[in-house]
């Protein structure tokens, strides 16, 4: 069953640089009940910046053919122009919204897609990556995305160097991960966390390097959205009678979410006189 919530925008302010074209920002998120026998669900989300308007939401469970982190979860209209995490990144999922004449900007995962270069050999990252010692250095290559069966799609790899306590910052949660999972950290993977790297189809002639990876960090607004729900809206907590109940409960703790959201907005764009002030020019007329 799928569900699309349309809500009107909430008059946030915008970004100092005006945007050259709107954003969708896609996210899901795995929502448990409280309790051993309490059941999973995963949320996939979309909505629209800078007006923070969602546009389409469903529920799904958390295993199953289908159930998974997806941008084929998503209905896509040529044009769109998506920002997604670095679970998004599969050279199926870029070539899907490539198909809808769509454009995508997502954060690059090394270990889950192939990038070729300009001749189609296999795009040596880390042999790239290693000059870069500045940080706040921004550098920029452009890419090939095989997919079997499917020419091979044209991309930029869009890549920063992180400051040195940005660099600090995620090598330890990196480290604290994999201490909690009981797994080993590759030198690669503490390697990559030296820099933003993100992989775009956005037009390279309306869409800097530079601009790409400042607009990458609105996606963060969907993480605020995710916390709202989980911390005000309680979706968490859902009944365990059966898995029918615990997904209508879902939607209907969404919808409501959804509906505070607008009525906030609402009530703060209501003048608290609650009629417009004349001009004195009128008054003396």
């Amino acid at each position: 069953m799928n569900f699309a919530a349309h809500c009107s925008p909430r008059g946030e302010s915008s970004p100092t640089q005006p945007l050259p074209k709107p954003l969708r920002l896609v996210d899901s998120t795995v929502v448990k009940e409280p309790g051993k026998t309490g059941s999973l669900w995963r949320i996939h989300y979309s909505f629209q910046w800078p007006t923070l308007a969602c546009d389409y939401f469903k529920i799904t469970p958390t295993e199953g053919i289908g159930d998974g982190e997806s941008l084929q979860q998503y209905p896509i209209k040529p044009k769109d122009y998506l920002l997604a995490d670095r679970g998004y990144c599969q050279a199926s999922g870029v070539h899907f919204v490539a198909e809808k004449r769509a454009y995508l900007t997502v954060r690059l995962n090394p270990n889950g897609i192939r990038l070729q270069s300009g001749s189609g050999r296999a795009f040596g990252l880390l042999e790239r990556l290693t000059p870069i010692k500045k940080p706040g250095q921004i550098t920029c290559w452009n890419v090939l995305i095989p997919l079997a069966q499917h020419s091979a799609l044209p991309a930029r790899l869009c890549v920063v160097r992180k400051s040195q306590a940005a660099i600090a910052l995620a090598r330890h949660k990196l480290q604290r991960k994999a201490s909690k999972n009981g797994s080993q950290l590759q030198p690669e993977t503490l390697f990559f966390a030296q820099y933003v790297m993100v992989l775009t189809t956005f037009p390279e002639a309306e869409f800097s390097p530079e601009r790409i990876l400042e607009y990458y960090r609105f996606r963060w607004q969907i993480e605020l959205v995710f916390k709202r729900f989980k911390q005000i809206a309680q979706v968490g907590h859902l009944p365990k009678y059966d898995d029918d109940s615990a997904k209508a409960w879902l939607y209907g703790k969404l919808f409501v979410a959804l509906l505070t959201e607008k009525l906030i907005a609402h009530a703060s764009a209501l003048s608290p006189w609650g009629y417009e002030f004349q001009s004195a020019q009128k008054q003396m007329a």
